[in-house]
């Protein structure tokens, strides 16, 4: 559904233009020049081997030295590498019958052996785009598929791939010899019998290999859904576009949001790097997204989307999931209303790829190509309004609610570290406490303390947690209803850690709730949300005075012992119920008060804007 290229588009091309092994039969008897097809054939395994040898970098050490003899898929691996070195060396050596660059091939069997190799070299290419070489001679990660491409088991998928590529090659030796219309003297026919018989010893092998350890089919699918790291275009808003092409812009959309978190992690934070405006920005774009994909999946558990039995379960429970991210994302907004940086004009590409995949999540889920933020959807318009209410359309609904709570994740976890590298640099300042003696409620700015920037990575910690759990919750439902999709990232990387930067466990559950507890907004505060004040100086100087106050009544209370039948002295911040604060965000629409520090793709958005 994406628009970019995926390794599976040059693997399937490879297989097509080698056909059953009916056809290369048929092709072989047709005969041919037997040098052009033995050079033909050698192109290909060339490609083949350049695969086994991305595979298989590291040295086996002999059994001689105490170890013990590689096994399994590490055996397949070594065993397919010699035999193509061998198929190699038994074609080399006829340099006449080699074709110019550009020149087709005259037989159809050699036509086919090149448009396979030619489709095979892209695909590698298309892997190598996600890694590169450090200054050390190492691998370096220029995606977040990198870890995929490395991986041993997305290794073992791609060695069993070509091992059923030697499995159709293997018959062209004997094929060709019988051939009564085959040209050439005996030397090529047998370097290309040879060959073959190689490549029948390196599928035994890897068939070998896959009955010791079989591969998961999910294994499978996640090396040949590898994409180009290259984002895919941005498309130019478009009124007339059809309904159905918006799960694919929201996709495109949240590839765009992932790459650009991913190449920011290289950026320095400071200036022209990270700033609170642009975390603020991730933030209010990602509280939008994820009411977006809420309101999307509760049009799904309806009804009349005919979703039954545990698919019917699942969905709403997505959507419950979405909710909470949500709730998340926009505590992190309250946050970083109360900090602030240096530079404040300084807008990333991150901040620019979050606000489109909001506008693109706010386009599907009021099915509507020309909504913008602002604009109040027509009556009854809904994703399940103007989609047909065909499985394949609520496949496709679910994977791009799937690709966007991904991204948020993505995103979170980029921002967190944005925020440890500010805080690293003294870049992230808050107001300072004022003096005991002094009226002024604001106070200088300073670097932001310890405690305050650890709640504030707490919350980021969370908001990633709660955004992987939407996507799980999405892809669980999609599996439920039989509709399984394209993922946007695989499990197995999890295991690794987030892009190399595990994430911390939580300590408990009240960490959580104190971390909330330091960024919730006093009376003062609420009071100009309440007005729609959107200023975010006054915003920032109104939760300045409820820290005053509290410090005020924390003062007194502390100089004054008070008696038991006074009651305790309590801030402005906890006279509101902790218990009951998550509920009362989680039941309430994103507000129109949310600040932008400047104009964005949904700052206009408001409570009106949602049916």
């Amino acid at each position: 559904m994406s628009s970019r290229a995926v390794f599976g588009d040059f693997t399937g091309a490879a297989r097509r233009q080698l056909g059953s092994q009916a056809t290369l039969r048929t092709a072989a008897v047709r005969g041919g020049h037997v040098p052009e097809i033995r050079h033909s054939l050698l192109r290909l395994l060339l490609v083949m081997s350049r695969y086994v040898q991305d595979i298989t970098l590291q040295p086996v050490r002999p059994p001689c030295l105490g170890h013990p003899p590689p096994a399994g898929w590490d055996r397949a691996g070594l065993e397919a590498g010699e035999a193509l070195r061998r198929a190699l060396v038994g074609l080399y050596g006829d340099t006449v019958s080699r074709r110019r660059p550009g020149v087709q091939a005259g037989s159809e069997l050699a036509r086919r052996l090149d448009g396979a190799a030619l489709s095979l070299t892209y695909g590698r290419d298309l892997l190598h785009t996600h890694l590169a070489r450090g200054p050390r001679g190492g691998v370096r990660y220029r995606s977040e598929w990198g870890k995929v491409v490395t991986s041993p088991r997305v290794h073992q998928a791609l060695l069993a791939e070509l091992g059923f590529l030697a499995r159709q090659l293997a018959p062209l030796g004997e094929d060709l010899a019988r051939s009564p219309r085959a040209r050439g003297g005996p030397a090529a026919r047998q370097a290309v019998t040879g060959a073959c018989h190689w490549l029948q010893i390196m599928d035994t092998s890897i068939r070998r290999a896959l009955r010791e350890d079989p591969l998961p089919a999910r294994v499978v699918e996640v090396l040949r859904v590898v994409p180009v790291n290259s984002p895919p275009p941005r498309l130019p808003a478009d009124p007339t576009r059809a309904a159905g092409s918006l799960p694919g812009a929201v996709i495109d959309a949240a590839e765009r949001a992932r790459h650009a978190a991913w190449i920011s992690a290289a950026q320095p934070p400071w200036p022209p790097g990270m700033t609170v405006s642009s975390l603020r920005q991730v933030a209010a774009a990602n509280t939008f997204t994820s009411r977006h994909c809420e309101l999307l999946l509760r049009s799904l558990a309806t009804p009349a989307s005919g979703l039954t039995g545990e698919a019917g379960t699942a969905v709403p429970a997505a959507a419950e999931a979405a909710g909470q991210a949500r709730v998340r994302w926009l505590g992190i907004a309250h946050a970083l209303d109360q900090i602030t940086t240096s530079s404040q004009e300084q807008f990333t590409p991150t901040a620019a790829a979050a606000g489109d995949l909001a506008l693109q999540t706010g386009r599907l889920a009021h099915a509507d190509p020309g909504w913008s933020p602002g604009n109040k959807p027509a009556h009854g318009r809904g994703p399940m309004g103007s989609l047909a209410h065909e499985p394949d359309e609520t496949a496709r609904l679910l994977a791009a609610a799937h690709q966007a709570c991904d991204a948020m994740n993505r995103l979170a976890s980029a921002d967190r570290r944005h925020v440890q590298a500010l805080a690293r640099a003294g870049r992230l300042l808050a107001a300072a406490d004022p003096g005991p003696d002094t009226l002024d409620m604001l106070g200088p700015l300073a670097p932001a303390p310890p405690d305050r920037t650890g709640a504030l990575l707490t919350l980021y910690e969370f908001t990633a947690r709660a955004s992987a759990d939407a996507a799980t919750a999405i892809s669980e439902a999609a599996s439920a209803a039989g509709m399984p999709h394209r993922i946007a990232l695989p499990e197995m990387t999890s295991q690794a850690g987030d892009w190399g930067d595990p994430a911390a466990e939580p300590e408990a559950a009240g960490h959580l709730a104190e971390a909330q507890a330091a960024y919730e907004p006093g009376r003062v505060e609420q009071t100009l949300r309440g007005l729609g004040i959107t200023d975010t100086n006054l915003i920032r100087r109104g939760a300045q005075i409820d820290r005053a106050t509290e410090q005020l009544i924390t003062q007194a209370a502390a100089s004054e012992k008070p008696s038991q039948a006074d009651p305790p002295a309590t801030s402005t911040r906890t006279l509101q119920n902790p218990a009951g604060r998550d509920q009362e965000r989680g039941s309430a629409d994103p507000p129109p008060w949310l600040p932008l520090a400047t104009t964005s793709p949904i700052q206009a958005e408001g409570a009106e804007a949602e049916p």
